[in-house]
Parts: structure tokens; C-alpha cells; sequence
């Protein structure tokens, strides 16, 4: 652990080095025999170097090579701030010639990956019925692996689900099992976001007697929580948990997708309390959820959550509606 974090960001520790050389520097023009091109080296320094080592540092990592724009744009803000005004020749030159190609360089960049991806879903769309799935193939097939795929792939499952999923669900096999029926969660949630409704329009009051900014991130911020209880909810409606002869393949919602082999299952128990002997166990669903089977495995294996996050178990506990023929279909 402690070498993954070394490796992803030592980068960013030497370009901050160069970056508050740089600044050091900044404060001697005013005294220097050569100020202008001393002005200059600084801003070559911020805007041009920084990014540059930043970018040959980043490479061959998992690190996208298109952070590399925030560098330059974080390098020519604080050479905006750092330099006086009458010393701004390169400066004046990166911001009104080369910020500008760097911004259509952006923009078509996007552009083609938006292309990409609407290419992508509507392939993959034809093959998966599983609209997170999709989701999830079409951005791998963009963006690639990593932190950046993970999170778009979430950002865009609570969009989907939270605003344009409505219509029926569809069968994944002749042997699904759907999670929604007895759970109440759809009580939960509507709950939750009354709550939060409430408390939202009181703090956003408050908050705009201190800053109308941090007010409006505040209540934006809650309205995002809503979508995300709401997408949460439709999602578990929409994906169903199937077995095929690959095994037993759990979908709930967007807080868990997990794959068993069914020579992993060591025992199933039918009940909502959870024992205390059990070793590793987690919910699929969130904690605020309950659950009425308790899926015992032989080994421990991973479930993944949401942004792509990996937890490891060895009992698993998830509400389905027709519990005992999914005993039944496991034997």
C-alpha cells in the first residue's frame, strides 16, 4: 500500500518544488538588475516546466495524461499572482496565444470522447440489458482504467437512473430474483429527502446571511444526495440478480455488484438478524438497508461498490423477494 501511494505521487511532490522555487524567486524581481527576464524564468518556470516534468513524470503511470492542463492553468494563475504587472511579457504571450489553443485542444478532446462513449453505449447497449453495465463497458472503453473511469462511471449511473430510467425492468435469465418488493426502502428514502428538503431550505437561509456562494454549493450539494437516494432507489428496481451456470450474479442497485461461483457458497440462511459468529460480513445494499438472506461463502472474495470501490467479505447479507426459491435454485 504504503509503495502504490509512493509511486502515484512523488510526481506531484517534485513539481510542487519546482512550482515553490519558483514563487521563492518571484520575490527577488522588484530588487533584480534584470527584472524582465527575471519575470520571464519564473513564468517559464510555473507554466511551462512545472507541466512539462509533470507530464513526463506521469506518463507511464495510471495518472490521465490530460491533468496535465489543470497544471498548466494551476502555473499560470499563480504567475498572475506571484508577478508584478509591468513584468509580464511570456506571461501576457501564454495567456492570449497558447491558453486559447489549449482550450480548443480541450474542447475537441471532449468532444471526441463524448462521440466515443455514445458509440460505445449504444454497442454495448445491444448486447447487456443491464444499463450500469453498459455504462460502465462504454467508459472503460474511453476513458480506461482507473480513478477517472470509476468515478465518471458512477457520476453517470446516478444521472441515468436518478433522471431517464423509467418502463419496466427487464429478465436477466429465466432465474432472476428482484430486491425491491419487500425491502421498503422506497419508504426510507422518501423519508430521507423530506428530511433533507427541510433541512436544506433552513441551511441555505442561514448560509446566505454569511456567504450566497457557499449557500447555493450547500443546497446544490444536498440536491445531489436526493438524486443519489433517488437513482439508488429506481436502480434496485431496475436490476435484478440472476444465476446462470456461471453462478449466482448479485445487482443491488448502485451500492453492490459481486459475482459468486456457486462452488464459493457454503451455506445460505434465511433470516434477518445477523449472527454474531459470522466472519466478514457485509451488507450489499447500504447500511440503512435491511436484509432477509445471509449468504455464506467458503472464501473471501470482493464486492464492488460504488466509485469503484473494492470491499472484501466472506458473508453476505441482501434482501430477496422470493428468498426460499432462491434456496431452492441453489440447492
Amino acid at each position: 500500500m504504503v509503495a502504490k501511494i509512493q509511486n502515484n505521487y512523488w510526481p506531484l511532490g517534485l513539481v510542487l518544488l519546482v512550482i515553490l522555487s519558483a514563487i521563492a524567486i518571484s520575490f527577488s524581481i522588484g530588487s533584480s538588475t534584470q527584472p524582465g527576464q527575471l519575470a520571464n524564468a519564473v513564468a517559464a518556470d510555473l507554466a511551462i516546466t512545472a507541466p512539462l516534468l509533470y507530464f513526463l513524470l506521469i506518463r507511464k503511470t495510471s495518472i490521465p495524461n490530460l491533468t496535465v492542463v489543470p497544471c498548466f492553468l494551476i502555473g499560470l494563475l499563480i504567475a498572475h499572482l506571484v508577478l508584478p504587472p509591468t513584468e509580464r511579457e511570456l506571461l501576457n504571450f501564454l495567456t492570449h496565444y497558447v491558453l486559447p489553443g489549449i482550450e480548443l485542444f480541450v474542447l475537441f478532446f471532449v468532444g471526441r470522447n463524448i462521440w466515443r462513449f455514445v458509440r460505445e453505449l449504444r454497442q454495448n447497449g445491444a448486447t447487456s440489458i443491464d444499463k450500469l453495465e453498459v455504462i460502465k463497458s462504454s467508459t472503460l472503453a474511453v476513458v480506461g482504467e482507473g480513478l477517472p473511469a470509476r468515478l465518471l462511471t458512477t457520476e453517470l449511473s446516478i444521472i441515468y437512473y436518478g433522471l431517464f430510467s423509467w418502463g419496466q425492468s427487464e429478465r436477466q435469465s429465466d432465474f432472476h430474483f428482484t430486491h425491491y418488493k419487500k425491502n421498503g426502502l422506497g419508504a426510507v428514502i422518501a423519508l430521507w429527502i423530506m428530511v433533507l428538503a427541510a433541512e436544506t431550505f433552513a441551511v441555505h437561509i442561514l448560509l446566505m446571511k454569511w456567504s450566497v456562494v457557499v449557500a447555493w454549493i450547500a443546497s446544490f450539494s444536498s440536491v445531489y444526495l436526493a438524486l443519489l437516494f433517488i437513482a439508488h432507489f429506481k436502480a434496485t428496481r431496475k436490476r435484478q440478480s440472476w444465476i446462470d451456470e456461471y453462478g449466482l450474479h448479485l445487482r443491488y442497485g448502485l451500492s453492490g455488484n459481486v459475482d459468486i461461483s456457486l462452488v464459493q457458497i457454503d451455506n445460505i440462511q434465511l433470516t434477518s438478524r445477523t449472527p454474531r459468529n459470522l466472519d466478514q460480513f457485509v451488507k450489499l445494499g447500504h447500511a440503512f438497508e435491511s436484509h432477509n438472506v445471509i449468504i455464506e461463502l467458503k472464501a473471501e472474495i470482493e464486492i464492488e461498490r460504488m466509485y469503484g470501490k473494492k470491499e472484501k467479505t466472506k458473508a453476505i447479507g441482501l434482501m430477496i423477494d422470493d428468498r426460499e426459491q432462491l434456496k431452492e435454485q441453489l440447492g
